[in-house]
């Protein structure tokens, strides 16, 4: 690869971390900043280490801070989600892969920004409803599962959710890195199975995970000092950009 390219995905990589420990909505550009680098299919199984190491960080410094109840109800559906994930996957080339990717960044984009123009008591979600809907959670669970053993992505979906069930701040955080270190290592035989992750992908990701601490580092230091209102619409709108690119 070229040196632009290696820099680009140091950058991506550094994203997670601050992401994980920060402002979630800026992981969407991680995805799409690998999927522009490297063939698109290649690019889920050289992400899906490093998202598991910026999952490992978020939860040591969220480990007290998560809501078992609502993951368990979850996880039943989410399997089926990723089964399904891994069947697309099995079939897929790398440009439908690739159109995945911005849909789904599309989607989320359009569904974080919605929900930021609208009040918390006007939005109604069939993902979410009641707090102990079963037709939400098996609908967010099907949806995460699919979205993130495709592209990675998942996480405008899971945010959505989770903010409708009520969560305080550091449960709605400690929840979301449990659930994706839970799900990101159920998704390793998958991808290691279709050939996505191996001893070469691996090789990659050694070279970039030190950039996951620096992320993680600025993320912890300067989310009190940045407005999150103005960064989250900077985020959505850069996201936004890239999964037009994307689908080019």
């Amino acid at each position: 690869m070229a040196v632009s390219e290696w820099v680009a995905l140091v950058v991506a990589t550094a994203t997670i971390g601050f992401a994980k420990t920060a402002i979630n909505a800026i992981g969407t550009l991680a995805v799409v900043l690998f999927a522009l680098v490297l063939p698109a299919r290649e690019s889920t199984g050289v992400l899906l280490p490093l998202l598991i190491c910026g999952d490992l960080i978020a939860i040591w410094i969220y480990r007290r801070d998560v809501e078992w109840a609502t993951l368990l109800r979850l996880f039943p559906t989410v399997a089926i989600g990723i089964l399904g994930g891994a069947w697309f996957l099995s079939r897929a080339d790398d440009a439908a892969v690739k159109r995945i990717i911005a849909l789904v960044v599309l989607f989320g984009v359009s569904l974080t920004a919605r929900n930021r123009l609208r009040s918390r008591r006007r939005v109604e979600s069939v993902l979410a409803g009641d707090r102990h809907s079963t037709i939400g959670a098996a609908a967010t669970g099907i949806g995460t599962g699919f979205t993130s053993m495709v592209a990675n992505a998942a996480g405008a979906l899971m945010a959505l959710y989770l903010l409708f069930v009520g969560l305080e701040v550091r449960k709605f955080v400690g929840t979301t890195a449990w659930f994706f270190f839970i799900v990101n290592v159920a998704k390793v035989p998958f991808s290691a199975g279709l050939g996505l992750v191996t001893i070469d992908t691996l090789r990659t990701d050694a070279i970039l995970a030190p950039a996951i601490l620096i992320g993680a580092v600025l993320g912890t230091s300067l989310i009190r000092r940045v407005s999150q209102d103005a960064f989250e619409w900077w985020v959505l709108g850069a996201a936004g950009l890239s999964a037009v690119l994307l689908m080019l």
